[in-house]
C-alpha cells in the first residue's frame, strides 16, 4: 500500500511538472501560473489579457504591480508573441501595447493582432495589454 501511494505522488509530480512546462523547456519553478512561456526565450507571457483596454501609463502601472519581473512587453517580444499567438490563444483583434516609446514621433509602440501591424500611438489612447514576466537573474 506505501508503494501505491509513493508511486501515484511520484506520477503526480511528474504529470505537474509535465504540464507546467512547454516546448521542451526546462519547467521553471519560480515562474508565476498561468503564464506560456516563449520558445528560446527567458520570458513568459501572462495566459489572459488584462480585464479592458487602457492607456500606456496605467498599462505600464498595472504590469508593474503585478510583482517583481513583470512589466509591458517590447515591441520585438510582442512579434513574437503574435507568432506564437495560437500557442497562447485568446488575444483579441486589437492593438496591444509595447513598452517602447517611438522616438521619431514621440508616441508608444503597439501592435494589431489582427496581422501583426506595428503602428504608434498616444499614451493616453486605450490599447489592450499582455504582460510579460521576466526572471530576475
Amino acid at each position: 500500500m506505501k508503494r501505491i501511494l509513493l508511486a501515484l505522488i511520484a506520477l503526480s509530480w511528474i504529470a505537474t511538472s509535465l504540464a507546467q512546462s512547454t516546448n521542451d523547456e526546462p519547467y521553471n519553478p519560480e515562474a508565476p501560473e498561468s503564464t506560456i512561456k516563449i520558445p528560446d526565450r527567458e520570458i513568459y507571457v501572462n495566459g489572459t489579457d488584462e480585464p479592458s483596454r487602457m492607456s500606456w501609463d496605467v498599462a505600464k502601472s498595472v504590469c508593474a504591480c503585478k510583482g517583481d519581473g513583470w512589466r509591458l512587453p517590447t515591441i520585438g517580444e510582442l512579434q513574437t508573441i503574435y507568432q506564437y499567438r495560437d500557442m497562447f490563444g485568446n488575444f483579441s483583434r486589437e492593438y496591444y501595447w509595447a513598452l517602447e516609446l517611438n522616438k521619431k514621433s514621440g508616441r508608444y509602440y503597439n501592435l494589431k493582432f489582427t496581422n501583426g501591424k506595428i503602428a504608434d500611438e498616444e499614451s493616453d489612447e486605450r490599447n489592450k495589454v499582455r504582460c510579460v514576466w521576466v526572471p530576475t537573474k
